[in-house]
């Protein structure tokens, strides 16, 4: 993959212009200042170090005089559009993908069981962040995203998107979800840095991001291991950088802005390398990811067939319409999952092993919230700030059972009063009153309770809109 040629540039800007407009006037943006690098330095606490050794948690204490020379540092970065050579310099972690099997002989993972994470130097993470969120960066930003696009945007809430494609489905359309096979890893950066200039970033500022994606070096690390010599690589995009995800949105922006001027489509949503959209018919669904996949084609990425899913939430109907139009009988499915949440809006069905898992990683965050050296209503409200939303996340058709939810509350509710722990008697009930699930007892996180403080009554808003979602499935099913 690293070793590729990559897509044909060739008549890139005859194709950017079709597509884009003439190309824009180059921006001047405001250089980032030691305020905002430290600013974002805060964000930092916790985060892996790179190769170069600094750690979150060291450059959270760096002084404000260091980031001024910092600041100015990454000004000549910029003025000159390129970076030093240590920047460059990266780990690649390992993470295994969820429910991929071992083998049996030794426990080994195959290495496309793996999730590949680039760990680019902290100063560099934290000057991207901090660009990015410049107010001139964030203004040149807004001028292009389109509404259908939810990675890489601030105050974007992708399970809205998520729930607007719901909504479709209850309305008789038909849906159909696509994935890219390592998408950063497909994903030129030099395709990226053209469209950056043409929509107007400053030369300088795409010069210096492109030096360090051409001039990666990485250091393979697993288990504990690393390799020797460290893997050039200069044609993926780093898994871990912030712009990187900005690149997958203006590489993909070609596509998008082409593919919905036709007439196939009414609802589209991207996140990263997910797409997924709505269509009146069978027909149309079926034509538009023709489309998509004759652009991914001419873009260089790689489609992973066995995440292409067609639905309609009439599976006699799906079978029977999608294969009028030559969708694979594997493809249409009775329940695909989009960002996690799985699109089955019928009722009784039965609940999957990943649903179920997401209640497990919840109750086991509550348990570790319990032996915090906290008092009581600290703990008990940070399990609840933590363990809660990752319950809830994806429960948009079908909410858990009160017996299924018990686990999540009894957890939450034991990292209150605990004698072990020294403190005083305490109501239970009253310190419950900080726990919410729809059938419960408890009404702090519907926002019933008159000084609930924040963020929970968000929270409260957004389930109670997935509820109302749901509900609405429930009709158009029966």
């Amino acid at each position: 993959m690293w070793h590729r040629s990559g897509p044909d540039l060739g008549n890139l800007h005859q194709l950017l212009d079709k597509v884009l407009g003439p190309k824009r006037k180059q921006q001047k943006w405001a250089h980032v200042s030691a305020s905002e690098l430290a600013k974002e330095a805060k964000k930092q606490a916790g985060a892996a170090a790179s190769v170069d050794g600094w750690s979150g948690d060291e450059v959270v204490s760096f002084s404000i005089e260091m980031w001024e020379a910092i600041a100015a540092m990454f000004r000549d970065c910029e003025r000159l559009g390129l970076a030093p050579e240590d920047l460059a310099n990266a780990r690649q972690a390992h993470i295994p993908k969820e429910g991929k099997d071992v083998r049996e002989t030794d426990g080994a993972l195959h290495a496309a069981a793996m999730r590949p994470i680039t760990v680019l130097s902290a100063l560099w993470r934290v000057w991207g962040r901090a660009r990015l969120r410049n107010c001139d960066t964030a203004e040149w930003l807004e001028s292009w995203l389109q509404p259908e696009i939810c990675g890489g945007r601030r105050d974007v809430d992708a399970l809205s998107s998520v729930i607007q494609l719901l909504e479709a489905a209850c309305d008789n359309k038909f849906i159909a979800t696509f994935d890219y096979s390592l998408a950063f890893g497909f994903t030129s950066p030099k395709l990226a840095a053209e469209i950056f200039e043409w929509l107007g970033v400053p030369i300088g500022t795409a010069s210096l991001i492109l030096s360090v994606w051409e001039s990666q070096r990485r250091v393979l690390q697993y288990a504990g291991e690393a390799n020797t010599n460290p893997e050039e690589v200069k044609t993926s995009l780093p898994q871990g950088d912030p712009w990187s995800l900005i690149a997958m949105a203006v590489v993909l922006l070609l596509p998008l802005l082409d593919l919905r001027r036709g007439p196939e489509t009414t609802d589209i949503m991207l996140y990263v390398g997910d797409r997924a959209w709505a269509s009146t018919n069978a027909s149309d669904c079926m034509n538009f990811g023709r489309k998509w996949k004759d652009w991914s084609s001419r873009l260089g990425l790689k489609e992973n067939e066995a995440k292409e899913k067609y639905y309609h939430q009439n599976y006699a109907l799906a079978l029977e319409e999608f294969a009028k139009v030559g969708a694979p009988p594997k493809t249409i499915s009775g329940a695909p999952a989009l960002l996690g949440v799985e699109l089955a809006p019928e009722t009784g069905r039965p609940f999957t092993d990943k649903e179920k898992k997401k209640l497990d990683q919840a109750a086991l965050v509550a348990r570790k919230a319990r032996s915090l050296p906290l008092p009581a209503s600290r703990r008990l409200r940070i399990a609840a700030a933590k363990a809660v939303p990752k319950a809830a996340y994806g429960w948009l058709c079908e909410a858990p059972t009160e017996q299924m939810f018990a686990k999540v509350e009894d957890a939450i509710a034991r990292a209150g009063p605990n004698p072990a722990m020294g403190d005083r008697d305490c109501s239970a009930d009253t310190l419950l009153l900080h726990i919410s699930w729809p059938g419960s007892k408890f009404s702090w996180l519907r926002g019933e309770e008159p000084n609930a403080p924040k963020p929970f009554p968000v929270f409260g808003a957004t389930l109670a809109g997935f509820i109302r979602c749901a509900l609405s499935c429930r009709k158009s099913v029966a």
